[in-house]
Protein backbone atom coordinates (compact mmCIF):
# COMPACT_ATOMS: atom_id res chain seq x y z
CA UNK A 1 0.00 0.00 0.00
CA UNK A 2 0.95 3.60 0.38
CA UNK A 3 4.36 4.57 1.60
CA UNK A 4 2.80 7.46 3.48
CA UNK A 5 -0.61 6.30 4.64
CA UNK A 6 -1.16 9.35 6.84
CA UNK A 7 -0.64 11.66 3.85
CA UNK A 8 -3.25 9.74 1.87
CA UNK A 9 -5.72 9.82 4.76
CA UNK A 10 -5.46 13.64 4.73
CA UNK A 11 -6.44 13.72 1.06
CA UNK A 12 -9.64 15.62 0.48
CA UNK A 13 -12.66 13.55 -0.46
CA UNK A 14 -16.41 13.77 -0.24
CA UNK A 15 -16.12 11.97 3.11
CA UNK A 16 -14.08 14.75 4.72
CA UNK A 17 -15.08 18.03 3.06
CA UNK A 18 -17.30 20.93 4.03
CA UNK A 19 -21.06 20.41 3.56
CA UNK A 20 -21.29 22.97 0.76
CA UNK A 21 -18.37 21.27 -1.04
CA UNK A 22 -20.04 17.91 -0.53
CA UNK A 23 -23.26 19.04 -2.19
CA UNK A 24 -21.51 20.62 -5.17
CA UNK A 25 -19.22 17.66 -5.70
CA UNK A 26 -21.94 15.03 -5.33
CA UNK A 27 -23.93 16.89 -7.98
CA UNK A 28 -20.89 16.79 -10.29
CA UNK A 29 -20.58 13.08 -9.54
CA UNK A 30 -24.28 12.57 -10.29
CA UNK A 31 -23.86 14.09 -13.73
CA UNK A 32 -20.74 12.02 -14.39
CA UNK A 33 -22.48 8.82 -13.24
CA UNK A 34 -25.34 9.35 -15.70
CA UNK A 35 -22.90 9.27 -18.62
CA UNK A 36 -20.75 6.55 -17.03
CA UNK A 37 -23.75 4.24 -16.63
CA UNK A 38 -24.64 4.68 -20.30
CA UNK A 39 -21.04 4.10 -21.41
CA UNK A 40 -20.75 0.97 -19.26
CA UNK A 41 -24.18 -0.29 -20.35
CA UNK A 42 -25.67 -0.82 -16.91
CA UNK A 43 -29.30 -0.60 -18.03
CA UNK A 44 -28.80 -3.05 -20.88
CA UNK A 45 -26.90 -5.56 -18.77
CA UNK A 46 -29.52 -5.40 -16.01
CA UNK A 47 -32.20 -6.34 -18.55
CA UNK A 48 -30.66 -9.78 -19.06
CA UNK A 49 -33.14 -12.20 -17.54
CA UNK A 50 -32.75 -15.90 -16.90
CA UNK A 51 -34.20 -18.40 -19.34
CA UNK A 52 -36.75 -20.06 -17.08
CA UNK A 53 -38.32 -23.16 -18.61
CA UNK A 54 -42.05 -23.55 -18.54
CA UNK A 55 -43.15 -25.50 -15.51
CA UNK A 56 -40.08 -24.58 -13.45
CA UNK A 57 -40.56 -24.90 -9.72
CA UNK A 58 -40.19 -21.88 -7.44
CA UNK A 59 -36.87 -23.29 -6.26
CA UNK A 60 -35.58 -23.69 -9.85
CA UNK A 61 -36.82 -20.21 -10.76
CA UNK A 62 -35.05 -18.69 -7.76
CA UNK A 63 -31.80 -20.56 -8.53
CA UNK A 64 -31.86 -19.38 -12.17
CA UNK A 65 -32.58 -15.79 -11.08
CA UNK A 66 -29.68 -15.86 -8.62
CA UNK A 67 -27.35 -17.31 -11.27
CA UNK A 68 -28.42 -14.63 -13.77
CA UNK A 69 -27.96 -11.93 -11.13
CA UNK A 70 -24.41 -13.13 -10.52
CA UNK A 71 -23.69 -13.22 -14.25
CA UNK A 72 -25.12 -9.72 -14.70
CA UNK A 73 -22.96 -8.43 -11.84
CA UNK A 74 -19.89 -10.05 -13.36
CA UNK A 75 -20.75 -8.53 -16.75
CA UNK A 76 -21.15 -5.09 -15.11
CA UNK A 77 -17.73 -5.42 -13.50
CA UNK A 78 -16.18 -6.58 -16.79
CA UNK A 79 -17.61 -3.56 -18.54
CA UNK A 80 -16.69 -1.05 -15.82
CA UNK A 81 -13.21 -2.41 -15.05
CA UNK A 82 -12.00 -3.97 -18.32
CA UNK A 83 -13.84 -2.12 -21.06
CA UNK A 84 -14.18 1.32 -19.42
CA UNK A 85 -11.32 1.67 -16.88
CA UNK A 86 -10.64 5.34 -17.71
CA UNK A 87 -14.27 6.30 -17.10
CA UNK A 88 -14.39 4.25 -13.88
CA UNK A 89 -11.20 5.71 -12.41
CA UNK A 90 -12.54 9.14 -13.41
CA UNK A 91 -15.49 8.54 -11.12
CA UNK A 92 -13.14 7.72 -8.26
CA UNK A 93 -11.16 10.89 -9.01
CA UNK A 94 -14.29 12.99 -8.67
CA UNK A 95 -14.81 11.52 -5.20
CA UNK A 96 -11.39 13.03 -4.41
CA UNK A 97 -12.13 16.46 -5.92
CA UNK A 98 -9.81 15.70 -8.83
CA UNK A 99 -10.73 16.21 -12.47
CA UNK A 100 -11.70 12.91 -14.10
CA UNK A 101 -9.13 13.46 -16.84
CA UNK A 102 -6.38 13.69 -14.18
CA UNK A 103 -7.26 10.36 -12.55
CA UNK A 104 -4.31 8.32 -13.81
CA UNK A 105 -1.82 10.81 -12.38
CA UNK A 106 -2.39 9.60 -8.80
CA UNK A 107 -1.47 6.31 -7.10
CA UNK A 108 -4.11 3.60 -6.85
CA UNK A 109 -3.53 3.23 -3.12
CA UNK A 110 -4.83 6.78 -2.66
CA UNK A 111 -8.09 5.78 -4.35
CA UNK A 112 -8.33 2.57 -2.35
CA UNK A 113 -7.93 4.47 0.92
CA UNK A 114 -10.44 7.13 -0.11
CA UNK A 115 -13.01 4.59 -1.28
CA UNK A 116 -12.56 2.62 1.96
CA UNK A 117 -13.23 5.85 3.90
CA UNK A 118 -16.32 6.53 1.79
CA UNK A 119 -17.65 3.02 2.30
CA UNK A 120 -17.06 3.29 6.05
CA UNK A 121 -18.83 6.64 6.27
CA UNK A 122 -22.37 5.77 7.25
CA UNK A 123 -23.55 9.30 6.48
CA UNK A 124 -22.06 9.34 2.96
CA UNK A 125 -23.49 5.91 2.16
CA UNK A 126 -26.91 6.85 3.56
CA UNK A 127 -26.87 10.02 1.42
CA UNK A 128 -26.15 8.09 -1.80
CA UNK A 129 -28.70 5.39 -0.97
CA UNK A 130 -31.30 8.08 -0.34
CA UNK A 131 -30.48 9.75 -3.67
CA UNK A 132 -30.79 6.42 -5.47
CA UNK A 133 -34.16 5.73 -3.87
CA UNK A 134 -35.38 9.21 -4.73
CA UNK A 135 -34.18 8.77 -8.31
CA UNK A 136 -36.07 5.49 -8.59
CA UNK A 137 -39.26 7.07 -7.27
CA UNK A 138 -39.01 9.98 -9.66
CA UNK A 139 -38.43 7.77 -12.69
CA UNK A 140 -41.17 5.20 -12.08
Amino acid sequence: MAENKEEIKKFKSIANCKPSEFLKQTNAIRHYVEKWMKDVGFAEIRKHLPDIPEGATDEERKRLEVEQGRKNFSDLLDSALDEHPEETIGLLALCCFLPAEDADNHPIDMYIEVIADLMESENVMRFFISLARLGLRLTT
